[in-house]
């Protein structure tokens, strides 16, 4: 399942959106798991509710099954161009895009990690374009341990697979958790879930050590 294409500030929002919708309504909740994108825009956000709230988020705990990284709602947004001529640019708008930020002088946005993944993905998508072609979208820059001080303050678990193209991201987001109350099992397997017995098992306690730490918290 995904949750969006490109991530286009608009399209992330509905799904952070949907998310909050469902809390107000059918909530409160513990936890909340998520796998892939699914795990992204879980903490999302928790990130983001957190920023706005002193701190105080909708879940007290989180789950992260092959994540990606979570998107960054107050970083602005990144202008991805790409025709077959000029190659790929990038350039870092703030959140109107009305003005080029200083910035997008200063950082090359095609490596910054930051934005790395998001272009990784956009080049996926579209890897052939025809002379007369040319592709365009504003995306949402992720967060990133290195560039974000913000932490997540609550138990987690994080399931990296060792061989999948987005380990990378899970072992990210795990710097931005709290290590005191921070969890990662790996496993031998890609982008999917561990399916074999002593690697779920280490999950199911590392579910566990994590609601026994939620409730020591609460």
């Amino acid at each position: 399942m995904c949750y969006h294409g490109e991530p286009i500030p608009a399209d992330v929002q509905n799904c952070y959106d949907l998310i909050m919708d469902v809390v107000e309504e059918d909530g409160p909740f513990d936890a909340v798991l998520g796998f892939s994108q699914g795990s992204a825009i879980g903490a999302t956000v928790m990130l983001t509710e957190a920023a706005k709230n002193n701190g105080k988020q909708p879940f007290k705990m989180g789950v992260f099954l092959s994540t990606t990284m979570p998107f960054d709602f107050g970083s602005g947004v990144l202008q991805l161009k790409y025709d077959r001529r000029d190659g790929l640019s990038a350039m870092h708008y703030d959140a109107d895009l009305r003005t080029p930020t200083a910035k997008s002088e200063d950082v090359d946005w095609r490596t910054d990690c930051r934005s790395k993944g998001v272009i990784d993905e956009f080049e996926a998508r579209h890897p052939c374009v025809q002379d007369s072609e040319s592709v365009e979208v504003d995306v949402l820059l992720r967060y990133h341990p290195t560039t974000h001080s913000q932490r997540l303050r609550v138990p987690t678990v994080h399931v990296i697979g060792r061989k999948d193209d987005y380990a990378e991201h899970g072992k990210n987001l795990y710097g931005m958790c709290d290590p005191r109350y921070a969890t990662v099992v790996t496993h031998d397997g890609g982008h999917q879930l561990p399916r074999d017995v002593n690697t779920v098992a280490k999950v199911a306690d590392s579910i566990i050590r994590a609601v026994e730490l939620m409730r020591y918290q609460s």
